[in-house]
């Protein structure tokens, strides 16, 4: 049950590419703010345009999961790890460069300090202002979010026998993912690693060869005696 659709995960890069980071790009680096505003309203339909362009990219190749499912069950696995290293290298960039750049600290880029900005903005004629304060808001609610479902999956892992490392690690090294990497390079580092343990990983219930091979083998011991 885990195998994706291979034609459809291939068709995430270039969709997020397309779709994503090219307007939030334009909404950076153009040097008029009106161009500026207008890109950043085109990235905000993001959810829409990127799964209309995953759809249609999508089309280019065959959907070979039928075969995959019986004869290659791990055959999207590189695929998968390419998509998720992707935007998470490009993550960890941008939050390396607004480190070395920003005249001011990451909290003030990042995180809403005012709970009476988003009114004040609302005064004033700048629909660039509003997208920034909102974006904070947007950007700190999405990454916890993350976070907690992450840890949800941590959690559902540990139950299963799937993750052997202590909470106290777990959390040690988000923190560190998250100071190095930034929040979005930590999120993609913490997908990556679970696409590992739901590949090479078992349910401590699940029936496997080596489980039956021990089985039996104890049960011949068991049968000299």
């Amino acid at each position: 049950m885990r195998l994706t659709k291979l034609h459809y995960t291939r068709a995430i890069v270039p969709s997020l590419l397309l779709t994503f980071y090219l307007p939030l790009a334009q909404s950076w680096l153009l040097p008029e703010a009106t161009q500026r505003e207008t890109w950043l309203q085109i990235w905000q339909y993001f959810p829409v345009t990127l799964s209309l362009a995953q759809f249609g990219m999508s089309k280019i190749w065959k959907d070979t999961a039928d075969q995959d499912k019986i004869e290659r069950p791990k055959r999207d696995v590189a695929t998968l790890r390419y998509t998720m290293g992707v935007p998470a290298g490009v993550a960890t960039m941008f939050w390396l460069y607004t480190l070395y750049a920003s005249p001011v600290s990451s909290s003030r880029v990042f995180l809403p300090h005012d709970s009476t900005t988003i009114l004040s903005s609302l005064r004033s004629t700048s629909a660039f202002t509003l997208a920034h304060d909102l974006l904070q808001y947007n950007y700190t609610i999405a990454i916890l979010s993350t976070y907690l479902w992450l840890l949800y999956f941590v959690w559902d892992a540990k139950v299963a026998g799937m993750v052997t490392q202590s909470w106290l690690t777990v959390l040690a090294a988000v923190a560190l993912a998250t100071v190095v990497l930034g929040p979005g390079g930590a999120v993609g580092a913490g997908f990556l690693w679970r696409e590992y343990i739901i590949t090479e990983k078992r349910h401590k219930g699940a029936l496997t060869s080596e489980k039956v091979r021990k089985e039996a083998g104890e049960g011949i011991g068991k049968g000299k005696k």
